[in-house]
Protein backbone atom coordinates (compact mmCIF):
# COMPACT_ATOMS: atom_id res chain seq x y z
CA UNK A 1 0.00 0.00 0.00
CA UNK A 2 2.75 2.66 0.88
CA UNK A 3 4.78 1.27 -2.52
CA UNK A 4 1.69 2.26 -4.24
CA UNK A 5 0.99 5.78 -2.74
CA UNK A 6 4.29 6.99 -3.16
CA UNK A 7 4.57 5.92 -7.14
CA UNK A 8 0.93 7.65 -7.37
CA UNK A 9 2.08 10.38 -5.99
CA UNK A 10 5.04 10.26 -8.34
CA UNK A 11 2.58 9.99 -11.68
CA UNK A 12 0.41 12.71 -10.45
CA UNK A 13 2.42 15.55 -9.56
CA UNK A 14 2.37 18.02 -12.30
CA UNK A 15 5.27 18.14 -14.58
CA UNK A 16 6.32 21.48 -16.01
CA UNK A 17 7.35 21.16 -19.81
CA UNK A 18 9.78 24.00 -19.87
CA UNK A 19 12.71 24.47 -18.25
CA UNK A 20 14.07 27.30 -16.01
CA UNK A 21 17.36 28.59 -15.44
CA UNK A 22 17.80 29.14 -11.71
CA UNK A 23 21.30 31.02 -12.11
CA UNK A 24 24.11 32.36 -13.78
CA UNK A 25 27.28 34.61 -13.74
CA UNK A 26 25.53 37.57 -15.32
CA UNK A 27 25.58 40.46 -13.69
CA UNK A 28 21.79 41.31 -11.88
CA UNK A 29 20.46 44.65 -10.93
CA UNK A 30 21.87 45.37 -8.03
CA UNK A 31 25.61 45.21 -8.87
CA UNK A 32 26.92 42.01 -8.14
CA UNK A 33 27.11 38.58 -9.72
CA UNK A 34 27.29 34.90 -8.55
CA UNK A 35 29.77 33.00 -9.72
CA UNK A 36 28.21 29.69 -11.39
CA UNK A 37 31.22 27.68 -10.57
CA UNK A 38 31.56 28.74 -6.59
CA UNK A 39 27.45 27.21 -6.36
CA UNK A 40 27.16 24.44 -3.72
CA UNK A 41 23.78 22.37 -4.09
CA UNK A 42 24.50 19.48 -2.15
CA UNK A 43 21.00 20.54 0.52
CA UNK A 44 19.19 22.12 -2.48
CA UNK A 45 19.57 18.88 -4.40
CA UNK A 46 18.40 17.10 -0.60
CA UNK A 47 15.29 19.49 -0.18
CA UNK A 48 14.88 21.04 -3.65
CA UNK A 49 11.83 23.51 -2.56
CA UNK A 50 10.06 25.79 -4.74
CA UNK A 51 8.66 29.01 -3.84
CA UNK A 52 7.21 31.79 -4.75
CA UNK A 53 8.89 34.75 -5.41
CA UNK A 54 10.40 33.90 -1.98
CA UNK A 55 7.49 33.98 0.49
CA UNK A 56 8.03 31.81 3.06
CA UNK A 57 5.42 30.81 5.74
CA UNK A 58 5.88 31.65 9.63
CA UNK A 59 2.54 30.15 10.47
CA UNK A 60 0.99 33.29 11.57
CA UNK A 61 -1.67 32.91 8.92
CA UNK A 62 -4.07 30.93 7.67
CA UNK A 63 -3.39 32.82 3.61
CA UNK A 64 -0.10 32.50 3.57
CA UNK A 65 1.65 31.42 0.39
CA UNK A 66 2.94 27.69 1.27
CA UNK A 67 5.53 26.19 -1.19
CA UNK A 68 4.07 25.38 -4.32
CA UNK A 69 6.44 21.97 -5.63
CA UNK A 70 9.63 21.14 -5.46
CA UNK A 71 12.52 21.45 -8.83
CA UNK A 72 13.86 17.89 -10.91
CA UNK A 73 16.10 17.51 -13.73
CA UNK A 74 18.65 20.17 -11.77
CA UNK A 75 22.01 20.12 -14.61
CA UNK A 76 24.54 22.79 -14.81
CA UNK A 77 25.41 23.71 -18.59
CA UNK A 78 27.74 25.94 -19.41
CA UNK A 79 27.32 28.80 -17.07
CA UNK A 80 24.05 27.99 -16.25
CA UNK A 81 22.03 26.36 -13.35
CA UNK A 82 19.00 24.79 -14.66
CA UNK A 83 16.18 22.84 -13.10
CA UNK A 84 12.24 21.77 -14.24
CA UNK A 85 9.76 22.47 -11.76
CA UNK A 86 6.97 19.80 -10.63
CA UNK A 87 3.68 21.45 -8.94
CA UNK A 88 1.69 20.86 -6.17
CA UNK A 89 -1.62 19.22 -7.48
CA UNK A 90 -3.60 19.74 -4.13
CA UNK A 91 -3.03 23.16 -3.91
CA UNK A 92 -5.21 25.95 -5.73
CA UNK A 93 -2.58 28.33 -5.98
CA UNK A 94 0.34 25.91 -7.00
CA UNK A 95 -1.81 24.57 -9.84
CA UNK A 96 -2.73 28.22 -11.41
CA UNK A 97 0.97 29.01 -11.09
CA UNK A 98 1.70 26.18 -13.33
CA UNK A 99 -1.02 27.26 -15.88
CA UNK A 100 0.75 30.32 -16.26
CA UNK A 101 4.03 28.68 -16.35
CA UNK A 102 2.82 26.61 -18.92
CA UNK A 103 0.80 29.80 -20.77
CA UNK A 104 4.13 31.46 -21.12
CA UNK A 105 3.11 34.63 -18.90
CA UNK A 106 5.46 33.63 -16.21
CA UNK A 107 9.00 32.75 -17.21
CA UNK A 108 11.59 33.86 -14.55
CA UNK A 109 12.98 32.39 -11.93
CA UNK A 110 14.72 33.03 -8.74
CA UNK A 111 17.86 31.45 -6.60
CA UNK A 112 17.84 32.43 -2.69
CA UNK A 113 21.53 32.40 -2.06
CA UNK A 114 23.79 32.57 0.97
CA UNK A 115 26.82 34.22 0.16
CA UNK A 116 29.73 32.57 1.93
CA UNK A 117 32.92 34.03 0.06
CA UNK A 118 33.42 37.41 -2.25
CA UNK A 119 36.26 38.50 -3.90
CA UNK A 120 37.27 42.03 -5.55
CA UNK A 121 39.79 40.51 -7.89
CA UNK A 122 39.77 42.80 -10.43
CA UNK A 123 39.77 39.81 -12.83
CA UNK A 124 36.40 39.18 -12.16
CA UNK A 125 35.13 42.47 -12.18
CA UNK A 126 32.81 42.54 -15.33
CA UNK A 127 31.25 46.60 -16.43
CA UNK A 128 28.88 48.14 -14.50
CA UNK A 129 29.37 45.84 -11.52
CA UNK A 130 28.90 48.25 -8.63
CA UNK A 131 30.00 45.51 -5.26
CA UNK A 132 32.38 42.53 -5.00
CA UNK A 133 32.13 38.87 -7.12
CA UNK A 134 30.47 36.01 -4.77
CA UNK A 135 32.45 33.16 -5.38
CA UNK A 136 31.27 30.97 -3.10
CA UNK A 137 27.50 30.70 -2.38
CA UNK A 138 25.00 27.68 -1.19
CA UNK A 139 21.34 27.55 -3.13
CA UNK A 140 18.68 27.78 -0.41
CA UNK A 141 15.64 27.78 -2.67
CA UNK A 142 14.15 28.63 -5.88
CA UNK A 143 11.14 30.46 -6.48
CA UNK A 144 9.09 31.27 -9.96
CA UNK A 145 8.63 35.18 -10.22
CA UNK A 146 7.17 38.04 -11.81
CA UNK A 147 10.01 40.02 -12.31
CA UNK A 148 13.52 38.95 -12.92
CA UNK A 149 16.88 40.97 -12.63
CA UNK A 150 19.23 39.28 -14.16
CA UNK A 151 18.84 40.35 -17.89
CA UNK A 152 21.30 37.04 -19.31
CA UNK A 153 19.19 34.26 -17.94
CA UNK A 154 15.87 36.03 -16.89
CA UNK A 155 16.63 35.45 -13.45
CA UNK A 156 16.19 37.26 -10.00
CA UNK A 157 18.39 36.82 -6.79
CA UNK A 158 17.13 36.88 -3.08
CA UNK A 159 19.78 36.40 -0.53
CA UNK A 160 19.37 35.05 2.88
CA UNK A 161 21.87 35.28 5.89
CA UNK A 162 23.31 32.17 7.61
CA UNK A 163 20.76 31.98 10.26
CA UNK A 164 18.61 31.14 7.30
CA UNK A 165 16.42 34.57 7.41
CA UNK A 166 15.88 36.55 4.20
CA UNK A 167 18.22 39.78 3.50
CA UNK A 168 16.53 43.02 2.12
CA UNK A 169 18.67 43.81 -0.45
CA UNK A 170 17.72 47.63 -0.40
CA UNK A 171 19.18 47.82 3.39
CA UNK A 172 21.50 45.10 4.33
CA UNK A 173 23.13 43.91 1.04
CA UNK A 174 26.08 45.80 1.73
CA UNK A 175 26.55 43.79 5.32
CA UNK A 176 27.01 40.44 2.69
CA UNK A 177 28.46 41.94 -0.27
CA UNK A 178 30.51 44.58 0.22
CA UNK A 179 30.83 47.55 -2.22
CA UNK A 180 34.32 47.89 -4.55
CA UNK A 181 36.78 50.56 -2.84
CA UNK A 182 38.26 51.03 -5.78
CA UNK A 183 36.37 50.76 -8.84
CA UNK A 184 38.54 50.21 -12.07
CA UNK A 185 36.86 51.19 -15.24
CA UNK A 186 38.33 49.97 -18.69
CA UNK A 187 39.84 52.73 -20.35
CA UNK A 188 38.74 53.09 -23.91
CA UNK A 189 40.00 53.62 -26.93
CA UNK A 190 41.94 57.00 -27.64
CA UNK A 191 40.63 58.31 -31.03
CA UNK A 192 43.38 60.19 -32.72
CA UNK A 193 43.36 62.28 -35.83
CA UNK A 194 45.10 61.35 -39.10
CA UNK A 195 47.76 63.65 -38.19
CA UNK A 196 48.44 61.74 -34.78
CA UNK A 197 48.65 58.20 -36.19
CA UNK A 198 50.90 59.42 -38.34
CA UNK A 199 53.06 60.63 -36.26
CA UNK A 200 52.95 58.03 -33.70
CA UNK A 201 54.50 55.68 -36.63
CA UNK A 202 57.30 57.95 -37.54
CA UNK A 203 58.18 57.85 -33.70
CA UNK A 204 57.64 53.97 -33.80
CA UNK A 205 61.07 53.77 -36.04
CA UNK A 206 62.86 56.19 -33.89
CA UNK A 207 62.88 56.34 -30.45
CA UNK A 208 64.49 59.76 -29.99
CA UNK A 209 61.44 61.05 -31.97
CA UNK A 210 58.61 61.97 -29.38
CA UNK A 211 55.35 64.05 -29.31
CA UNK A 212 56.01 68.32 -29.23
CA UNK A 213 54.96 69.52 -25.93
CA UNK A 214 51.82 71.47 -27.50
CA UNK A 215 50.88 68.13 -28.86
CA UNK A 216 50.90 66.02 -25.42
CA UNK A 217 48.96 69.21 -23.96
CA UNK A 218 46.39 68.49 -26.78
CA UNK A 219 46.63 64.74 -25.79
CA UNK A 220 46.39 65.33 -21.91
CA UNK A 221 43.04 67.87 -21.93
CA UNK A 222 41.66 65.07 -24.74
CA UNK A 223 42.32 62.67 -22.34
CA UNK A 224 40.70 65.07 -19.17
CA UNK A 225 37.84 65.27 -21.19
CA UNK A 226 36.83 61.50 -22.19
CA UNK A 227 37.53 60.78 -18.15
CA UNK A 228 34.87 63.70 -17.09
CA UNK A 229 32.43 62.03 -19.58
CA UNK A 230 33.01 58.69 -17.97
CA UNK A 231 32.17 59.91 -14.49
CA UNK A 232 29.19 61.65 -15.35
CA UNK A 233 27.78 58.71 -16.93
CA UNK A 234 28.93 56.48 -13.98
CA UNK A 235 26.98 59.23 -11.85
CA UNK A 236 23.67 59.15 -14.01
CA UNK A 237 23.45 55.02 -13.71
CA UNK A 238 24.36 55.24 -9.91
CA UNK A 239 21.16 57.20 -9.58
CA UNK A 240 19.10 55.55 -12.18
CA UNK A 241 19.74 52.42 -10.19
CA UNK A 242 19.07 54.52 -7.06
CA UNK A 243 15.99 55.13 -8.20
CA UNK A 244 14.95 51.85 -9.57
CA UNK A 245 15.19 51.04 -6.21
CA UNK A 246 13.09 53.18 -4.67
CA UNK A 247 10.73 53.01 -6.76
CA UNK A 248 10.43 49.05 -6.29
CA UNK A 249 10.23 49.22 -2.63
CA UNK A 250 7.66 51.38 -3.25
CA UNK A 251 5.43 49.13 -5.03
CA UNK A 252 6.51 46.55 -2.47
CA UNK A 253 4.96 48.68 0.01
CA UNK A 254 1.62 49.38 -2.03
CA UNK A 255 0.95 46.08 -2.70
CA UNK A 256 1.31 45.16 1.26
CA UNK A 257 -1.73 47.44 2.12
CA UNK A 258 -3.59 47.27 -0.52
CA UNK A 259 -3.83 43.40 0.04
CA UNK A 260 -4.70 44.04 3.62
CA UNK A 261 -7.23 46.53 2.23
CA UNK A 262 -8.64 44.14 -0.07
CA UNK A 263 -8.66 41.35 3.15
CA UNK A 264 -10.47 44.04 5.21
CA UNK A 265 -8.06 44.00 7.71
CA UNK A 266 -7.56 47.37 7.19
CA UNK A 267 -10.13 50.40 6.32
CA UNK A 268 -8.96 52.36 3.25
CA UNK A 269 -8.42 55.23 5.39
CA UNK A 270 -6.04 53.35 7.55
CA UNK A 271 -4.10 53.04 4.42
CA UNK A 272 -1.85 56.02 5.18
CA UNK A 273 -0.56 55.37 8.61
CA UNK A 274 0.14 51.62 7.20
CA UNK A 275 2.23 52.93 4.16
CA UNK A 276 4.14 54.93 6.54
CA UNK A 277 4.86 52.24 8.97
CA UNK A 278 5.85 49.61 6.49
CA UNK A 279 8.33 52.28 4.89
CA UNK A 280 10.08 52.44 8.55
CA UNK A 281 10.05 48.60 9.17
CA UNK A 282 8.60 46.18 5.92
CA UNK A 283 8.80 43.29 8.20
CA UNK A 284 7.04 43.95 10.71
CA UNK A 285 4.29 45.59 9.52
CA UNK A 286 3.71 42.84 7.47
CA UNK A 287 3.84 40.30 10.56
CA UNK A 288 1.48 42.70 12.10
CA UNK A 289 -1.09 42.75 9.38
CA UNK A 290 -0.59 38.99 9.15
CA UNK A 291 -2.33 39.17 12.63
CA UNK A 292 -5.46 41.40 11.93
CA UNK A 293 -8.48 39.32 11.66
CA UNK A 294 -11.02 40.68 8.41
CA UNK A 295 -13.86 42.81 9.85
CA UNK A 296 -17.32 41.26 9.40
CA UNK A 297 -20.13 43.66 8.34
CA UNK A 298 -23.55 43.58 10.12
CA UNK A 299 -24.86 42.99 6.60
CA UNK A 300 -22.88 39.66 6.54
CA UNK A 301 -23.70 38.89 9.84
CA UNK A 302 -27.11 38.55 9.25
CA UNK A 303 -27.03 37.01 5.98
CA UNK A 304 -25.12 34.17 7.98
CA UNK A 305 -28.09 33.73 10.25
CA UNK A 306 -30.86 33.67 7.73
CA UNK A 307 -28.79 30.74 5.32
CA UNK A 308 -28.93 29.07 9.34
CA UNK A 309 -32.47 29.05 9.75
CA UNK A 310 -33.23 28.45 6.18
CA UNK A 311 -30.60 24.99 6.46
CA UNK A 312 -32.64 23.84 9.64
CA UNK A 313 -35.67 24.54 8.07
CA UNK A 314 -34.95 22.37 5.21
CA UNK A 315 -33.32 19.68 7.50
CA UNK A 316 -37.02 19.69 9.75
CA UNK A 317 -39.24 19.68 6.41
CA UNK A 318 -36.90 16.56 4.55
CA UNK A 319 -38.13 14.55 7.26
CA UNK A 320 -41.70 14.77 6.41
CA UNK A 321 -43.71 12.90 4.19
CA UNK A 322 -44.64 13.63 1.16
CA UNK A 323 -47.94 13.78 2.01
CA UNK A 324 -47.38 15.92 5.16
CA UNK A 325 -45.25 18.31 3.62
CA UNK A 326 -48.49 18.51 1.07
CA UNK A 327 -51.06 19.78 3.79
CA UNK A 328 -48.61 22.30 5.77
CA UNK A 329 -47.14 23.71 2.08
CA UNK A 330 -43.73 22.38 3.16
CA UNK A 331 -43.39 21.25 -0.93
CA UNK A 332 -43.47 24.82 -2.09
CA UNK A 333 -40.73 25.89 0.12
CA UNK A 334 -38.60 23.10 -0.73
CA UNK A 335 -39.54 23.57 -4.64
CA UNK A 336 -37.79 26.69 -4.41
CA UNK A 337 -35.15 26.41 -1.62
CA UNK A 338 -33.97 22.33 -1.80
CA UNK A 339 -34.56 21.40 -5.49
CA UNK A 340 -32.55 18.07 -4.74
CA UNK A 341 -35.00 17.27 -1.77
CA UNK A 342 -38.22 17.98 -3.07
CA UNK A 343 -37.72 15.58 -6.46
CA UNK A 344 -36.56 12.85 -4.09
CA UNK A 345 -40.10 13.40 -2.00
CA UNK A 346 -41.85 13.34 -4.91
CA UNK A 347 -40.10 10.12 -6.39
CA UNK A 348 -41.04 8.79 -3.10
CA UNK A 349 -44.32 9.46 -3.65
CA UNK A 350 -45.04 8.54 -7.36
CA UNK A 351 -41.96 5.97 -8.49
CA UNK A 352 -40.34 8.66 -10.74
CA UNK A 353 -38.84 12.16 -10.69
CA UNK A 354 -41.09 15.06 -11.99
CA UNK A 355 -40.86 16.00 -15.46
CA UNK A 356 -40.85 19.86 -15.53
CA UNK A 357 -40.10 21.83 -12.58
Amino acid sequence: MYVFFVLQFCITMPKSSKRFTISDSGLNAQGFRMLTEGAILDDFRLNPVMLFNHQRPDGNSKDQILPIGYWEDLEIEGDKITGVPFFDDEDRFAMSIYSKVENGVLRMCSAGAEPKETSSDPSLIIAGQTKETVTKWVLKEASICDIGANPNSLAFVALYSQAGSSIQLSANLSNQIPELKHLTMPKPPIQLSDEELEKQKLNAGDPAKSLSDEDKDALILKLQSEIETMKEELRLASEQLRLSEEEKETEKVENLVNKAIGLKQITLSQKPYFVKLARQDYDATSKLLSTMKAAVTIKETLSDIAKDHEDSKILELSKKSYDELFKNGGLAYLKLHAEDVYKEKYKSKFGQYPKNI
